[in-house]
């Protein structure tokens, strides 16, 4: 079926639904960086490309709902990771989207400059994965996904999959290069480093 340019609609998600095992259990969502939460980083970014944002959180809900933005949790189990965010995400917006920006809590250096590149991408290519390549690799989880594949990841869900890398193989996919440092912060002893 496809999408075409004049029908594209997209909205976003901020992935904050982690079991943050490498910041020994805390939510990584709430921890402050630079004097705020790290997800009000990222909600920054999303902000000037779409105003269908929704929070997806597995605990918290009431202090994520604070931030002024609807949540979601994961449908299902929520050990299955960020695809079950990203699952609870297009369930969420249903039919009023025909794309999902995606983009976890964790990369406060990212900019809305390098979600335009995404989307200027995505919108040239409607049908593929559209993914961010920075120099530390492929960032899986800074994405815009048709959401036509809903029912391809609530297949591959259901089969006990849940690395992200391994549903986009079995999509079209199209990687948008950056020079610059995207740095995950997975530690607590990150937040204040490079808060420095």
């Amino acid at each position: 079926m496809g999408t075409t340019v004049s029908e594209y609609k997209l909205a976003a998600v901020a992935l904050a639904g982690g079991k943050a095992v490498r910041m020994e259990g805390l939510d990584k969502g709430l921890q402050q960086y630079k004097g705020r939460p790290l997800v009000c980083w990222t909600l920054d970014c999303l902000k000037p490309l779409t105003q269908d944002i929704v929070l997806s959180c597995n605990r918290n809900e009431e202090i994520y709902a604070n931030l002024g933005y609807p949540t979601c949790a994961d449908l299902h189990a929520p050990e299955k990771g960020p695809l079950a965010g990203i699952e609870s995400a297009m369930h969420y917006f249903g039919a009023c989207c025909t794309h999902l920006l995606v983009l976890p809590c964790d990369t406060p250096d990212i900019s809305t400059e390098h979600l335009k590149l995404l989307l200027d991408a995505s919108r040239s290519e409607p049908q593929s994965v559209v993914v961010l390549k920075s120099p530390e690799g492929t960032q899986y989880l800074h994405a815009i996904i048709p959401v036509e594949y809903y029912s391809e990841l609530e297949r591959f869900l259901a089969q006990g999959r849940r690395a992200v890398r391994h549903w986009y193989q079995t999509l079209p996919v199209l990687e948008v290069k950056t020079t610059e440092s995207l740095p995950n912060l997975n530690y607590q002893h990150q937040l204040t480093d490079s808060a420095a």
